[in-house]
């Protein structure tokens, strides 16, 4: 690093060595062979390169965007992943410009296979953020607070589950969500019952539960073959015991009747609806070929010469 800058201290923007040709420079120069170095030479080029690495990873950037970029173009060098990043201001008074910014061919995606362009994306997003017009007091509310919890569990539930379509299930969660599954939400607040965020009506408690889900300290897992047939023996003996496990389904009103069908209009045999089998006689009946009324004889054919017989 420290030959870098030296070959590279006078030289103008787009002209300077490569790493290439820097470390070609460094094999040339016999003063740089790591045997003709002394020990505090070598500890002053490491320091140096340690420095610059911790400065490349953490320093200050110019703006968010560019350390979005460069957050995104390490994630593609050393995961190989594919991201979009799109930043927008919050407020009609924000000088922040709406911007995006994708790393290789991300951006094609969106108009492949959502048919949008990123541009349009980045406006109508900034219009989104700006309607929303929420200052801290109103993002901390309880309305708030409750549905972004409400979010992060579902959110949570349906990627460990990998399965778009569930629905979290609070007052059957052992049965509907834990046996069925096999996945268990872990690190709720042992102050607050377990219930829909939408039930919880202190603020204190919300705010809890809210920063825990966000902090990952409450999160789903995925359980093993042992802990869920542990967690099934646990359910059994419960119910055993005469512990109410969920919600009970509500009896239907009629429970214990039997409901018979009724004719249409007081029973009459004219206006009874035909039975299946009846309809099916008819269906076929009609289908059935028709018979002439007279049959002609195929045998019997005009006389040659025309007579009628007497």
């Amino acid at each position: 690093m420290s030959k870098a800058k030296e070959v590279n201290a006078d030289l103008p923007t787009g002209s300077k060595y490569t790493l290439k040709e820097v470390r070609k420079l460094i094999e040339d120069d016999p003063a740089l062979h790591p045997h003709m170095l002394t020990q505090d030479e070598k500890n002053s080029y490491i320091t140096d390169l340690v420095e610059y690495r911790t400065l490349k990873t953490s320093g200050s950037r110019a703006n968010n965007i560019a350390a979005a970029h460069d957050v995104l173009d390490g994630l593609r060098d050393h995961c190989g992943t594919y991201a979009t990043f799109i930043i927008a201001g919050g407020h009609v008074n924000d000088q922040t410009p709406a911007t995006w910014y994708a790393t290789d061919n991300a951006s094609d995606f969106w108009e492949d296979a959502l048919n949008l362009v990123l541009d349009d994306v980045a406006r109508k997003f900034e219009q989104w953020a700006c309607s929303q017009g929420k200052n801290i007091v109103e993002r901390d509310s309880l309305e708030n607070m409750q549905k972004q919890a409400a979010r992060l569990v579902l959110a949570g539930l349906r990627q460990v589950t990998n399965k778009t379509n569930i629905i979290m299930n609070y007052p059957n969660y052992m049965k509907a969500i834990v046996l069925s599954y096999g996945v268990i939400l872990e690190g709720w607040p042992m102050t607050i019952p377990f219930t829909s965020p939408w039930n919880i009506h202190t603020v204190s408690d919300m705010r809890a539960l809210h920063n825990a889900l966000k902090a990952g300290t409450c999160a789903w897992r995925t359980m093993s073959r042992s802990e869920l047939e542990k967690y099934k023996v646990d359910v059994e003996r419960q119910q055993i015991a005469g512990e109410v496990i969920g919600k009970p389904r509500k009896k239907r009103s009629d429970a214990g009747t039997s409901c018979k069908r009724k004719n249409a209009a007081g029973g009459s045999k004219e206006n009874r609806r035909p039975s299946k089998k009846s309809r099916e006689q008819t269906w076929a009946s009609h289908r059935q070929p028709k018979s002439r009324e007279i049959i002609e004889d195929s045998d019997e054919s005009p006389s040659s010469d025309g007579d009628e017989e007497d």
